[in-house]
């Protein structure tokens, strides 16, 4: 799932930084040019993330990455949810970052289900 998440947000950061014109004109909601390029920012840095995390043999390595990639991508669902009305139904862009987030949102509790030892507390107790 994180490799899924890493080509997604990888393709669509090049996009943004290489074919600006063409994203923002894609894009589900208006942007600019240069707020287009500043989104590849974020969409690579995710992809670099996701990436790095994915090869990773230990959950232990995970304790970090996953709560704070569940935090930014259910953060931007629920914002994105928040502010509808900026999106249409009726453009198959705002179909795909729904679709999308929603999907990667379920992923990473997947992959933190999956990865996480058995026998192993989710919250450390306080003596």
């Amino acid at each position: 799932m994180l490799l899924a998440q890493a080509a997604a947000f990888g393709v669509a950061g090049v996009l943004l930084l290489v074919a600006r014109g063409v994203m923002v004109d894609a894009w589900p909601w208006k942007v600019t040019k240069v707020l287009a390029q500043s989104y590849a920012c974020a969409f690579l840095a995710y992809a670099w993330c996701s990436v790095r995390y994915a090869i990773r043999d230990r959950a232990a390595d995970l304790v970090v990455f996953l709560p704070a990639m569940f935090v930014l991508t259910g953060g931007t669902l629920a914002v994105s949810l928040k502010y509808r009305q900026l999106f249409s139904a009726s453009h198959a862009s705002t179909w795909v970052w729904f679709g999308g987030f929603g999907v990667f949102l379920l992923g990473l509790v997947a992959v933190g289900i999956a990865r996480t030892p058995e026998g192993t507390p989710r919250r450390r107790s306080t003596p």
